[in-house]
């Protein structure tokens, strides 16, 4: 079968890497910024579909979760580029 929208599916590929960072931020390993002190990616996230990935994006913004960007094709380039460059934990 297939899994109904709003099932979690999206949250089921996010939390474990969630996770991973706040296990990594528990034991000092994790490094919140980088040399220009803005937040630098620690999960990427590839999806097949620009749909997909704006959906997984918006997750992560409902959730109050780290910083992300979502950048994928077929949009001027310049409002992503902005984006990353201000720092995401999640691409």
């Amino acid at each position: 079968g297939i899994a109904a929208t709003g099932s979690g599916k999206t949250l089921g590929f996010l939390i474990p890497g969630l996770l991973r960072m706040e296990r990594l931020k528990a034991s000092g390993e994790f490094k919140a910024k980088n040399k220009s002190n803005k937040p630098s990616p620690k999960i990427l996230i590839v999806s097949p579909t620009r749909e997909l990935a704006m959906q997984s994006h918006q997750v992560v913004e409902e959730m109050g979760g780290p910083a992300g960007v979502c950048i994928y094709g077929g949009v001027p380039k310049h409002t992503q580029k902005a984006a990353l460059q201000a720092g995401a934990e999640i691409v």
